[in-house]
């Protein structure tokens, strides 16, 4: 449920370049609580997951499936 809620607040922040904007270079916690305040459940270890799921080698069909190919 919390990757979930997290992985909409992503996709709810990447269309918010005002509140992107403010959260350049902010740590995990002020994104994570700035997903609470915006009612989405986000914690900190889950975006930590996300970054290390996105940042791990993807296979070439992995990439595919994603768009990146």
């Amino acid at each position: 449920m919390a990757q979930d809620q997290t992985k909409q607040f992503l996709t709810w922040l990447n269309d918010q370049p005002a509140v992107k904007s403010k959260l350049a270079g902010a740590s995990l916690d002020d994104i994570a609580a700035a997903g609470s305040q915006h009612g989405y459940n986000v914690s900190v270890s889950t975006l930590q997951a996300i970054i290390a799921n996105h940042n791990k080698p993807h296979t070439a069909g992995e990439q595919g499936a994603i768009g990146w190919s």
